[in-house]
């Protein structure tokens, strides 16, 4: 079985259960506070073991870019995690609350969520919530709009932003072995899907990878490299799709788009570009 690499970035010539959360927006409202305290408890579980309840409360600011210039925005964080020695994994949430720049403070609400995880954080374009994987999955990050909120897509890699001819494309990568099980999957044997958005989220290609043998490949999370073509094939980008055992499966990269023609995949690995 193939087991995950570190995702790796070349460039030459996402066990809790999946919850979409709710977002919410709001009309102005007051500033955020300016300082927030967090909280530790210890209680008994059914099983008469002690489970300790964390809440930690933090601020961080991000430079969100937008067009040609980057703005401010105030994520006002509650992160709540419930664990104990008896049970794998961490029952946990994450509330964020986004809030925009107005004059010299932050006075403009954007949106808030809750959404099951146990790590909060803004990324790019996007803020990103882990869904910690326990037994035998995946820990997943859900992707959302930095200035909106709105779910865009999850990974069980770190995404990688590539510099095409005309845009910035992401490319990553979700497992079938995460915590999330995308409707992408399907039927059997999935294992896993490869897309490529824009770099607000806007999907522009997917293509979804099968296994001869159900099972075998479902826990894939591989390395993906972003690189060029020989010189003799005009300089255009590919996606190597690398597995442990040395197998590798490569596929071009066209206008942001992944293709199958001249795709090249490692025997017993089947390829699928979604609509």
């Amino acid at each position: 079985m193939r087991t995950p690499l570190l995702l790796a970035l070349l460039l030459v010539p996402i066990a809790l259960s999946a919850q979409t959360g709710r977002t919410t927006k709001s009309a102005p409202a007051s500033a955020p506070p300016r300082q927030a305290a967090s909280t530790w408890s210890a209680t008994w579980d059914a099983q008469g073991g002690v489970a300790q309840t964390l809440v930690n409360r933090t601020f961080e600011v991000a430079f969100v870019p937008v067009r040609d210039s980057m703005v401010s925005v105030l994520f006002a964080q509650e992160v709540t995690a419930r664990q104990s020695p008896r049970w794998e994994g961490t029952d946990g949430k994450v509330t964020v609350t986004a809030w925009g720049h107005r004059g010299a403070t932050f006075e403009r609400r954007l949106w808030s969520i809750t959404v099951a995880g146990d790590r909060g954080e803004p990324w790019g374009s996007f803020y990103r919530v882990r869904e910690p994987g326990c037994c035998a999955t995946l820990s997943t990050w859900i992707y959302h709009d930095a200035l909106t909120g709105r779910r865009a897509f999850a990974a069980t890699s770190e995404p990688r932003m590539v510099n095409t001819d005309d845009r910035e494309v992401l490319v990553s990568y979700l497992s079938a072995g995460g915590t999330v099980q995308s409707p992408e999957f399907g039927g059997k044997n999935a294992v896993g899907v490869l897309r490529t958005t824009t770099g607000g989220g806007t999907v522009l290609s997917r293509v979804l990878f099968r296994s001869d043998q159900e099972g075998m490949e479902s826990m894939e999370s591989p390395a993906l490299v972003v690189a060029g073509w020989n010189e003799g094939n005009g300089g255009r980008l590919r996606v190597l799709v690398h597995f442990e055992d040395g197998t590798t499966a490569t596929l071009p990269l066209v206008g942001g788009r992944l293709v199958l023609e001249g795709a090249t995949l490692p025997k017993g690995i089947h390829a699928e570009l979604l609509r």
